[in-house]
């Protein structure tokens, strides 16, 4: 493909795959991963501050609020993250613990849904006790606190505007 004017604002002219090499015939995104669909922020962006149509993609976008609350976790559970042989471990540490954690889990988010929960602070206190006690500190210690299991990075995911390729 190839743009009509101005790159990124102007319309992509798509080459027809008959008039393409051989070589580039085909499926031509089979590794784009998350970027399955063209990344249109900076177009929306630049339509609501030309022509004052905002949508919300654009407004969290403009003010880089998806970087800002967005929900990073410390340590993200993945054999990526972890290696193969801690992800084998925490696995068979997770289905041996969870028969034990699981009832204290539904048992506790039953409660807060149904709004049972008189005091948060020393019924979550209470919490948080009782799955350290059905395990949760074995999986802390085997697991999560060991310098092999890198910490999460989300990495500019959610700076990109436009396309990368």
């Amino acid at each position: 493909w190839k743009w009509a004017g101005e790159p990124y604002k102007s319309t992509m002219l798509i080459t027809p795959q008959a008039d393409l090499e051989v070589k580039y015939r085909g499926n031509v995104r089979p590794f784009t991963c998350w970027l399955m669909q063209w990344p249109t922020a900076q177009r929306e962006i630049d339509a609501a501050v030309e022509d004052g149509y905002w949508s919300v993609p654009a407004f969290m976008y403009a003010n880089d609020l998806y970087e800002k609350y967005a929900l990073i976790p410390e340590k993200f559970i993945s054999q990526i993250y972890m290696g193969d042989e801690l992800f084998k471990k925490y696995t068979d540490l997770n289905a041996e613990l969870s028969p034990q954690m699981n009832p204290i889990i539904n048992d506790f988010k039953n409660r807060a849904l149904n709004g049972e929960i008189a005091n948060f602070n020393t019924e979550w206190t209470q919490y948080i006790d009782s799955l350290y006690a059905a395990g949760m500190q074995k999986l802390i210690d085997e697991v999560f606190n060991l310098d092999e299991y890198e910490k999460y990075s989300p990495g500019d995911k959610y700076k990109i505007k436009a396309p990368l390729y």
